[in-house]
């Protein structure tokens, strides 16, 4: 795409679906260009439950894989966030990723509770 055709692709993209885009983009540059430990931010049920790390809840939510993860995970992001978003607003479409990243981290870690 030529510069022109690329910005103009991306006003039609609502705002809270660019904002999550550029969290997920920024944190891969950086965890990228540091090398940076992603153990510290990722999902460990243990660290979750037993020390109350709640934070790697949200946190690993943002990690990505490789290139062709974050690559695979932003061209369906930016699709379906955009149709949520459009159909639902910002506030409900916040309100309802929120609650997506939550349940999925705590059922992440009840699911490894229950199979331990």
């Amino acid at each position: 795409m030529s510069g022109n055709r690329m910005s103009e692709y991306l006003t039609t993209i609502p705002l809270l679906t660019k904002i999550l885009l550029g969290i997920n983009l920024a944190i891969h540059g950086i965890v990228f260009i540091t090398s940076y430990d992603v153990g510290t931010l990722s999902i460990r049920p243990l660290n979750v439950v037993y020390y109350h790390e709640y934070y790697r809840v949200i946190s690993s939510t943002f990690l990505h894989g490789g290139i062709l993860h974050i690559l695979m995970n932003m061209s369906t992001l930016v699709p379906m966030g955009t149709s949520l978003e459009r159909r639902f607003g910002t506030i409900r479409f916040l309100f309802f990723t929120a609650w997506t990243i939550f349940l999925n981290g705590f059922f992440y870690c009840f699911m490894s509770w229950a199979w331990s």
